[in-house]
């Protein structure tokens, strides 16, 4: 077998990256993704992204269709992209957000009420 050169390794690495961030985006097993994120450590996603996922999932599968549930969850994709300033609406929509899950997740309440600190300088 021939010794690859470092674009090929560079280029073979690329492309088992890209098959491992499709195959965690299949619903498996925890231990199956935990093992493709120790091979692959930019797989690996913050806390707060963790938090930011299951916020959205939360509240598309809890919430009736309306104008705000679109709101919220368009503003937490948007907190994703991790905009430099916080705005008013920023603010508007983060009360909204704890609102919305002060009574059943106090925890993810909590997390919501520290999200400007770490976003805004």
């Amino acid at each position: 077998m021939k010794e690859l050169s470092t674009e090929e390794k560079a280029q073979a690495y690329d492309e088992a990256l890209e098959k491992a961030r499709q195959l965690c985006a299949y619903p498996t097993t925890k231990p199956f993704i935990n093992d493709l994120q120790d091979l692959f450590p930019e797989l690996k996603e913050s806390e707060d992204e963790q938090i930011r996922e299951y916020l959205i999932r939360y509240i598309d599968n809890t919430m009736k269709s309306s104008e705000l549930k679109s709101k919220l969850l368009a503003w937490l994709e948007k907190q994703g992209e991790q905009k430099p300033t916080w705005s008013e609406e920023d603010e508007e929509f983060l009360k909204r957000a704890i609102k919305a899950t002060k009574d059943l997740y106090p925890i993810t309440s909590d997390w919501l009420k520290n999200l400007k600190q770490r976003i805004a300088p």
